[in-house]
């Protein structure tokens, strides 16, 4: 793949000019759509998080000490 550059300021992307207008030409653009879908939806995951410091005392599955005292 290979970046270009518009005059708007936007990138496009394109193949390399050896690999355009060849044979399965169809299985790089898939690889692309599908690595860009992927990228949408870890990016959806990330905004869902809340923000803010995560309380980690609370997520981690831990007990209370149970303290012993003999007199």
């Amino acid at each position: 793949m290979v970046r270009k550059h518009r005059d708007s300021g936007k990138d496009s992307f394109d193949l390399t000019p050896e690999k355009a207008n060849k044979m399965h030409d169809d299985r790089a653009y898939t690889a692309a759509m599908l690595g860009y879908a992927l990228s949408e939806e870890r990016r959806k995951d990330m905004l869902k998080r809340p923000k803010g410091n995560p309380d980690l005392i609370n997520q981690l599955p831990m007990r209370k000490a149970k303290i012993f005292r003999s007199i």
